[in-house]
């Protein structure tokens, strides 16, 4: 094995790879024919594609161009296409309207409605209960419910008043519906209230009735059994547990340990499936990790083995579960798990196809740090390569991520974008700040009002305690993030002293702004996370302290800021103005902006561009001689 500096080794993936292998999957489902689903093609330039498969034969699109099928409700989306009997309605990108799509790939537009943008769905008769956002005014859009007859493309509002609504689901025999709605300034995962109405025979809604959920017990992913029973997450002292409605009213289904909850962030997220008489499944968070839980028809729990690390998206198939499945050692996959065999799933659509050695694969350990504010986790993953190894005495170069939300939490399982580092001889240090999702409600409420304390003081925690434990160089701890991740990156290298660069993409460097331009669906999350009042002078002073763009004098390591130009979460204003900020500084700074890219980027050549930028980046500061030929990057005030 050839020994060379950490960071410069050839690595086996290239930004190219990583791409190619970038599939995003999202809305499986369980038709007619077998299963559906939405594939985002990086080599498309992100157009979503509606996939088919049979249970048999390899998967085939149904969706030419020029239609992808995206939805774009609360800037986020999900939820763009559902079953419609043998058929299957989808939200169209460009026009936001609905469309219905046979197993033969004929096409029939259902509505035509300039200003209304629909998602989450439920068709039933000839008719689909849906999501709407209407966008008619300068003002925030109208969230409401509505019913969409796909004969005549006609749109009824048939709930409103609330500031968002999710998930209408329709029972089986459709006399029934259910949702979730909730107001700001809470988020879903906060005060999601789940409601339930008659079906009137004219398609509209009787009178609602609350039924679950509410502020810190919120619901998630009402679904009805085959024969009627109504199932939901409801939030508790312990977090969310999946629940069964009786007569006497909702029962815990099963001793099942952990949190089957999630952070509704997009439509449609999903943490378990009905299985019909077999019982459910359900993957929950067990300190930290995700566990496959198998609940029988009487309450009886099984955890077993498997060969995956999750299982996102989960659906009941033919008596098994399908979903997408992420691994350890390989790209996520849509997949059949048979309950009976759960170590061996039946790959159908892997994400990427990487042909990689045992040795390049770097293996990502949940890592428990002690701080003195309590424990810190983190996703460890050490530099990898099956044919180089660091020099003698030499302590590698680390990356730390700062996950966006914040909300949320660290990915799970094998990712191409982590691999390109540790083949490189990188460390990686994925960082589950408090406020992150998976180990229990305190955890994930220990951010609230302290947002640009805690989150950005557990991550330099995190990285201190890496480099003091041997896994990392201390001087050369990179920080990178996204979003929310971002603004954390921005605020390390204000707010603290530790790291040598780091690279913020579409992150946040002014509340202030963000307070004032955000998009709906966030319009009140700063309240929660910074403790807001409505004080004006307490509010003023929150927002100005904790932006790092009123620190900018504080910062000394180089900047590295990354941006689509058609972000409406973040506006590439914020990265403009903090490239402006530390370049009048003298601070180094290099700012590169993509056209036709959001928040989060989609296309190939912007996520080739991204990657390769940041490691030219991170080898202009180090001085590190890559194997590889990078682009030029222009760092102002640098060297």
């Amino acid at each position: 094995m050839e020994k060379r500096g950490y960071g410069t080794w050839p690595g086996r993936l290239s930004a190219a790879d990583v791409a190619a292998g970038g599939l995003r999957f999202s809305g499986l489902a369980r038709c007619e024919t077998g299963l559906a689903w939405i594939e985002g093609r990086p080599d498309e330039g992100g157009r979503c594609v509606v996939v088919v498969w049979d249970g048999k034969g390899a998967p085939r699109d149904i969706l030419p161009p020029p239609y992808s099928a995206r939805s774009r409700v609360n800037e986020y989306g999900g939820g763009a296409m559902w079953i419609d009997e043998d058929a299957l309605v989808f939200v169209n990108d460009a026009d936001q309207d609905l469309y219905r799509i046979d197993a033969q790939g004929g096409i029939d537009r259902l509505t035509d409605m300039p200003g209304w943008r629909f998602a989450d769905g439920n068709a039933q008769n000839g008719q689909s209960f849906a999501v709407a956002e209407i966008h008619e005014s300068d003002g925030l859009p109208q969230t409401c419910l509505c019913a969409v007859d796909h004969a005549t493309g006609e749109a009824r509002i048939v709930a409103e008043g609330r500031d968002f609504y999710a998930a209408p689901r329709l029972s089986p025999d459709g006399d029934a519906l259910v949702w979730l709605a909730w107001d700001l300034p809470f988020m879903p995962w906060q005060a999601a209230e789940l409601w339930w109405a008659p079906v009137n025979h004219d398609g509209g809604l009787g009178p609602a009735r609350l039924i679950g959920g509410g502020l810190n017990r919120a619901a998630f992913q009402p679904a009805w059994s085959a024969d009627g029973v109504l199932h939901c997450v409801l939030e508790g002292r312990d977090g969310g547990r999946l629940c069964r409605w009786e007569e006497t009213g909702w029962q815990v289904v099963g001793d099942v340990p952990g949190e089957a909850g999630r952070p509704q962030w997009t439509f449609d997220i999903r943490s378990y499936a009905l299985r019909g008489a077999e019982g459910l499944a359900v993957m929950p968070f067990v300190e930290g990790k995700l566990r496959l839980a198998l609940v029988d028809a009487s309450g009886g729990v099984e955890m077993p083995e498997t060969g995956f690390i999750e299982i996102d998206m989960m659906t009941s198939f033919d008596g098994k579960i399908a979903g997408v499945l992420a691994f350890p050692d390989r790209p996520q996959a849509i997949a059949v798990v048979d309950t009976d065999r759960p170590s061996a799933p039946t790959i159908i659509r892997p994400s990427g196809a990487f042909d990689l050695p045992d040795g390049d694969v770097s293996d990502g350990t949940l890592k428990r740090f002690e701080t003195g504010d309590g424990p810190v986790y983190g996703l460890y993953y050490p530099p990898q390569s099956a044919s180089f190894a660091g020099l003698s005495g030499e302590a590698p170069p680390m990356v730390i991520s700062a996950h966006g939300g914040p909300t949320s939490y660290a990915g799970r399982g094998f990712a191409a974008k982590i691999q390109f580092w540790t083949q490189r001889g990188f460390a990686y240090l994925d960082v589950d700040y408090r406020g992150s999702v998976g180990y229990g409600p305190a955890y994930r409420r220990a951010l609230d009002g302290q947002m640009g304390i805690v989150d950005i003081g557990d991550t330099v925690a995190a990285a201190r305690a890496a480099a003091e434990a041997g896994l990392a160089d201390p001087a050369r701890l990179m920080v990178s993030g996204g979003s929310a991740g971002g603004y954390v990156v921005l605020g390390a290298l204000a707010f603290h002293d530790v790291f040598r660069a780091g690279c913020s993409k579409y992150g946040i460097g002014d509340l202030k702004v963000l307070a004032d331009t955000t998009h709906k669906f966030e319009a009140g999350y700063l309240d929660t996370l910074l403790g807001l009042t409505g004080d004006p002078s307490h509010d003023t002073a929150i927002l100005r302290d904790r932006s790092p763009i009123h620190a900018v004098g504080q910062i000394t390591a180089p900047v590295l800021l990354l941006q689509g130009l058609d972000d409406k979460v973040v506006p590439p204003d914020q990265s403009r103005d903090m490239a402006d900020a530390l370049k009048a500084n003298g601070n180094p700074v290099a700012l590169v902006e993509f056209e036709g890219e959001g928040h989060g980027f989609r296309r190939a050549e912007t996520v080739i561009a991204a990657l390769e930028l940041e490691y030219a980046f991170y080898c202009a500061i180090l001085g590190l001689a890559p194997a590889e030929s990078l682009p030029d990057l222009e760092i102002a005030n640098w060297p």
